[in-house]
């Protein structure tokens, strides 16, 4: 099988590439993420469809981490390969959902479209076999454990029919496909659906309930009426908080706070309006000035002296029409200035009374041009029993609201009490209804579950005898391992031992496909190996595998940067032997000289393709 031409469309970062194939080695070069890898995963993808993914379980798809960012519906391209007369042109659309692909197979000059069954593969040939011997990845030439099975099916095949016409390994897919196929029918959680019906039902049994109180419809009526009543609270309770506020920002507007005060200075301003009164009615109109009173009093006190001097004198010269007039003159004096004097205490007691009327005004009533009037005073002493009296229905609004908030918090709290009660009742209902709708459910279930268990054991009958089949077949294959146990062996010693320089005996490969090599009759795991060695001998397990598989037909082999571990001399020894003994095309992709370096200095002849 021979590669002979690549154009890609779009795929990762390659676009619009084409690329030409000859026989030997191609050395493809490039940096890093220049595409390398890239070409590489494209030819797979071109030759297998990329809807395969890698290995035969593999779970990470080629075409998710390739679609291109740009032009997606470019995503594709096409190859062209050839074997035994017959040159394949495939082309795939991975942009297409699922993805297309279009085949023509010309041989004998006849060119014909065919399906991808009836392609002229060679022998064996799959996604697995090709990514565990042929492609040599980057630190990746290790090999998974499934290609044991790989190999015993292609031996059965070739041992019990002489070539491959009859398919041992297809009937034992076949085997295990029906037994899927029967696995696939059995109910398998029918036995545990059944068996936990059962633990349920006995759980439910022994669960009681209490009886359904009859008076949950009353309940329910007392609730609606709590809730009437907590309603109407509080609405009465909301307007009462509006009252208060409104009384106290009317307070707090004019910056009376202290109610005591306020009935001290009702007090007060009541007095002051009766003395203010009493003066008025008194005395208004019938004062002089102050100053006159004064100099009146003045005057009448000196009278006074003078006629207390007169009497005395008249006394004591005997003058008794003196005296008498005297006396009389002293008595009238007196009366005057008595009479002068209490009209000044009480215009001097009006003046304080005025001094301390506006006193108060000025403390409740800033904005009002006082005059000082008995007035004024009344209309004080009204304004301060206002305010006495809203001190009074604020203390009454509170307690009121105090007492409303009181009631709802009881009726919230019945409230509470009922919808509890409710609610337990009505859960007690629920669960009753839960428990005989579980019950019926799991009857039903066991009772649909019966045909289900009788199908299953059918089953698990013809399950029973595919194994037994199957066992057979696996028996014959573990028999048919020293058919070609031995030529593995000799074939990967032989290369191991070239490529090595003779540093090692040979390898040895057990039934299970596990590598050892030897060195002084002694077997070494990979792991007890140089990293470079251990590359060299999974390098010679592959080449000893593909000649098992293929031992006529020269295969094409996929480094891709696979040498990371081999020192100069490692790799001029593989590469010598890749040309010497070799028949098969070589792809070596490197972002290293010293592959061409090598190859130039060996004079192996290579065709380079630059990236």
């Amino acid at each position: 099988m021979k590669i002979r031409h690549c154009f890609i469309h779009q795929f990762g970062k390659l676009k619009e590439k084409e690329f030409d194939f000859q026989d030997g080695i191609t050395l493809i070069s490039g940096k890093n993420e220049s595409g390398k890898t890239t070409l590489h995963t494209a030819l797979a993808a071109l030759l297998f469809g990329a809807e395969k993914g890698r290995g035969r379980a593999a779970a990470a798809r080629v075409y998710q981490a390739n679609q291109p960012w740009t032009q997606p519906e470019l995503y594709g391209g096409s190859l062209d390969w050839e074997r035994g007369g017959s040159l394949v042109h495939t082309e795939r659309d991975l942009a297409k959902t699922p993805p297309r692909a279009y085949i023509t197979e010309t041989r004998d000059g006849s060119t014909r479209e065919v399906g991808e069954a009836d392609l002229p593969w060679p022998p064996s040939l799959s996604p697995y076999l090709y990514y565990n011997t042929l492609s040599f990845r980057q630190m990746g030439s290790g090999v998974e454990g499934g290609l044991a099975d790989e190999l015993r099916s292609h031996i059965i095949n070739l041992q019990s029919s002489g070539d491959e016409s009859i398919d041992m390994a297809a009937a034992l897919t076949e085997l295990k496909s029906r037994r899927k196929t029967l696995q696939k029918q059995i109910v398998s959680e029918a036995g545990m659906q059944a068996a936990e019906a059962d633990r349920k039902i006995r759980e439910l049994e022994r669960e009681s309930f209490a009886q359904e109180p009859d008076s949950w419809s009353e309940a329910r009526r007392a609730l609606e009426a709590q809730e009437a009543a907590a309603r109407q609270l509080a609405e009465k309770r909301r307007s009462l908080k509006e009252e208060t506020v409104r009384c106290e920002n009317w307070l707090n507007e004019r910056q009376i706070k202290d109610p005591a005060r306020v009935t001290e200075d009702l007090e007060r301003a009541q007095v002051l309006t009766e003395q203010m009164t009493l003066y008025k009615e008194s005395y208004e109109g019938t004062v002089p000035p102050v100053g006159t009173l004064r100099i009146i009093s003045v005057v009448s006190l000196l009278l006074t002296a003078f006629f207390f001097w007169l009497v005395i004198q008249a006394l004591q010269l005997q003058r008794y029409g003196q005296l008498v007039f005297g006396i009389i003159a002293l008595f009238a004096a007196i009366f005057v200035s008595s009479r002068f004097s209490r009209k000044q205490d009480a215009l001097e007691a009006n003046e304080h009374n005025i001094g301390a009327l506006k006193l108060l005004l000025g403390r409740y009533l800033p904005d009002y041009a006082a005059q000082g009037t008995a007035e004024e005073a009344s209309e004080l002493s009204a304004y301060l029993k206002k305010v006495q009296d809203l001190f009074g229905h604020l203390a009454e609004l509170r307690d009121r609201f105090q007492t409303v908030s009181d009631d709802l918090a009881e009726r919230l709290g019945h409230q509470q009490s009922l919808s509890r009660r409710m609610e337990q009742q009505m859960d007690s209902r629920v669960r009753r209804e839960k428990w005989e709708s579980e019950m019926r459910s799991l009857m039903d279930l066991k009772e649909r579950l019966e045909p289900v268990l009788a199908h299953n054991a059918r089953l698990n009958e013809e399950i029973r005898a595919l194994d037994l089949a199957s066992e057979t077949l696996i028996r014959l294959a573990g028999e048919v391992y020293s058919d070609f146990g031995a030529p593995l062996t000799e074939t990967a010693s032989a290369v191991f031992r070239e490529v090595t320089g003779g540093r090692y005996e040979g390898v040895r490969i057990n039934n299970k496909l596990e590598i050892f090599a030897v060195q002084n009759h002694q077997l070494v795991a990979p792991r007890a190996l140089s990293a470079g060695t251990m590359e060299q001998l999974y390098f010679a397990f592959r080449l000893a595998v593909i000649r098992l598989l293929w031992p006529e037909e020269p295969m094409p082999l996929f480094f891709d940067d696979s040498f990371a571990f081999y020192d100069n001399e490692r790799l001029s020894a593989l590469l010598g032997w890749l040309h010497t003994q070799y028949k098969g095309q070589v792809f070596l992709f490197t972002c290293q000289d010293r592959e061409e370096a090598i190859l130039k200095t060996e004079g192996i002849p290579y065709r380079k393709i630059e990236l």
